[in-house]
């Protein structure tokens, strides 16, 4: 697989997801009791499902750019995110409160990691470091209040889907964005130098 097909099916897979989060997330907002237990079941299948498709197409663009580790680490860490989310009711509020908040940690940890790949690129670098620190902030404010009753941690959840489906959208259009405009310098190239190699990931930041 191309690295512009890889981006282009990654932007659908973000957008979407995205978009389900914040319908479930402001769902579970509203009608809490009510969605409760379908919103938990719901966004654990996504997760996992997602999660694994997200991790194929990270090991299709194997070799082709320099980016798919990254994209496997976030498929990977959807991934655990499903997985706890189907575990939460059997873990134990304790175990299941320090799993979550290792995965916020571990994903405020990409944002930042993935920040430094696209360093030169001003808005996406601090869209990165802001919503790391976002995930820092409800890490330690899970870690902070041990105490607070199950249906706080599900409406505060369901408001901190939003805000991931938000991201994972914001996401999805600056990877669809990219692969265009790495599919129009491909094309310039072609059309002034002949057939190209194809594009590696550490490419990205230089056409934007």
């Amino acid at each position: 697989m191309s690295f512009e097909l890889g981006m282009t099916r990654l932007s659908r897979l973000l957008f979407w997801r995205g978009l389900v989060l914040v319908l479930l997330g402001a769902s579970a907002v509203f009608w809490p009791q009510q969605m409760m237990v379908l919103a938990i079941f719901t966004v654990g299948a996504i997760a996992v499902a997602l999660g694994a498709f997200e991790l194929a197409i990270a090991l299709s663009m194997r070799g082709r750019s320099t980016w798919w580790p990254l994209v496997a680490l976030h498929g990977a860490l959807f991934l655990a995110f499903g997985l706890i989310t189907f575990g939460a009711p059997g873990l134990g509020f304790d175990l299941a409160m320090l799993l979550l908040s290792l995965w916020l940690l571990l994903y405020a940890g990409m944002a930042f990691t993935t920040g430094l790949f696209v360093w030169e690129t001003r808005a996406v670098r601090w869209a990165l470091v802001a919503w790391g620190l976002v995930n820092l902030t409800v890490a330690t404010l899970v870690i902070m209040n041990p105490g607070v009753t199950l249906i706080v941690v599900f409406v505060s959840g369901a408001l901190y889907a939003v805000l991931l489906g938000a991201w994972q959208m914001t996401a999805g259009v600056w990877c669809r964005r990219t692969a265009r405009l790495l599919s129009v310098d491909a094309q310039h190239r072609r059309a002034a130098n002949g057939p190209v190699a194809p594009q590696r990931g550490e490419r990205v930041v230089r056409v934007l």
